[in-house]
This record gives C-alpha cells, structure tokens and sequence, in this order.
C-alpha cells in the first residue's frame, strides 16, 4: 500500500508540474534574467530606432536649409522630393525597429517552448524512473 502511495503521489506531483508548465511559468529566476535581457535589447532596439529617426529629420532639414538658401525657381519640387524622402526614411526606421521587435518576439517564443517542453521531459523521466 505504500509503494502505490507513493506513486499516487508521485502522479500527483507531475500532474502539477504539467500544470505549471502549460500555463507557461519557467523557473523565476531564469525567466527574469530572460525578461531583463530582452528589455534590455527592447530599449536598444527603441534607440537604435531613435538614432535613425533623428538622422533622417537632419539630413531632410540639411537639405532644405540648402534648397531655401539656392536661387533656383525648382523649390517647390526639390522641397517635394526632400520630403519624400525623409518619409522613406523615417518608414525605414519604424520597419527596422518592428523588425528587430518581431525577431525579438519569435525568440522569447521559441525559449519559452523549449523550456516548457524541457520541464515536460524531466517530469517523464522522474516518472518513469520510479519503482
């Protein structure tokens, strides 16, 4: 009656660890040292995006500084063709980032499956290595 005590229990035990891990909690201190790296690369990502941004408004405002200081009658479509541009530039700089953000994402995705799929197999392996 004891031994299958055990084993009830033993059951019991890697049913709450499915539990646990189907409802996607890895062990705390790996998943924030996990969290804190991808906020870190998050906040990279944001200046890395950032630094494009304002790189792109001052080689549009360098460009229209020269436009409006030249004699030419062509303004209005050298102006035009600047901020074109500019808006490419800045879509680029906001694709890049969402690009960055989505690697980001698929990463964290892929982590957390094979870690769930991790906890899985060790509790197989505690079960089946029971008596």
């Amino acid at each position: 009656m004891r031994m299958k005590l055990g084993r009830f229990t033993l059951a019991i035990a890697a049913i709450a660890m499915f539990a646990v891990a189907g409802c996607g909690e890895p062990p705390i201190s790996n998943r924030a040292v996990q969290l804190d790296d991808l906020q870190a690369e998050t906040g990279r990502v944001k200046v890395k995006e950032q630094e494009c941004t304002l790189s792109a408004m001052k080689r549009s405002d360098d460009s229209i500084a020269e436009i409006v200081s030249s004699p030419d009658l062509s303004i209005d479509m050298r102006m035009q063709a600047v901020v074109d541009q500019r808006n490419r530039d800045l879509a680029k700089c906001e694709s890049d980032a969402d690009n960055a953000n989505d690697q980001l994402t698929e990463g964290e995705r892929t982590d957390y499956q094979n870690e769930t799929q991790e906890q899985r197999q060790r509790v197989a392996a505690i079960i089946l290595s029971q008596p």
